[in-house]
């Protein structure tokens, strides 16, 4: 961490130094540290969205769910064609699912809707949207065709089965639920 800390501190624009810092104080459970690295990052390279995503991760994971949504924000809006849509489809995941633990539906829906722009086969988006549709007794179609591409793609996977078959309960077909249940 030292010499890292050292590189950032000769070459303040050094992405792999930061971002091994970063990784160095997520593995230690750092989390003001990771905010500290990601915060004085975006000081000279504040069109890095990876860097949001830090920061606004490490402020969610210190109580601050709101103001972790402004930062995912904030690096949003620094986005350009440049910017992996891989990030861009994790930032809307990580708004949306923050937005939903702070039971906002129509803003956590709108987020995914934009993370799957991003990556239309995001897994757990595709999931959790689709879970969470059906908790509501919403737009049951939708959750199904979102739950099916997530067991098209893994299959075995018994969080993305017990969904699909919970959805097909809802939907009044408990024989065609049964062995995904099962399966679960």
């Amino acid at each position: 961490i030292p010499i890292y800390e050292k590189i950032v501190e000769l070459d303040s624009e050094n992405i792999s130094a930061i971002i091994k810092l970063l990784q160095y104080a997520i593995q230690d459970e750092n989390k003001d540290a990771v905010f500290k690295y990601a915060d004085e990052a975006l000081l000279y390279l504040p069109q890095r969205l990876e860097l949001y995503f830090y920061k606004g991760f490490s402020s969610y994971l210190l109580g601050n769910k709101k103001e972790s949504i402004e930062i995912y924000r904030q690096g949003l809006e620094k986005r350009d064609s440049d910017t992996d849509p891989a990030v861009i489809a994790a930032v809307f995941t990580t708004i949306g699912d923050t937005y939903h633990e702070l039971d906002m539906a129509k803003e956590s829906y709108a987020a995914y809707d934009s993370a799957l722009v991003y990556d239309p086969y995001k897994l757990e988006v595709l999931n959790n949207y689709a879970y969470y549709l059906s908790e509501e007794g919403k737009s049951l179609k939708k959750a199904y065709k979102m739950s099916k591409k997530t067991i098209e793609a893994e299959p075995n996977n018994a969080t993305y089965l017990d969904t699909f078959g919970w959805i097909l309960y809802l939907m009044g077909k408990p024989q065609e639920a049964k062995p995904h249940f099962k399966q679960a």
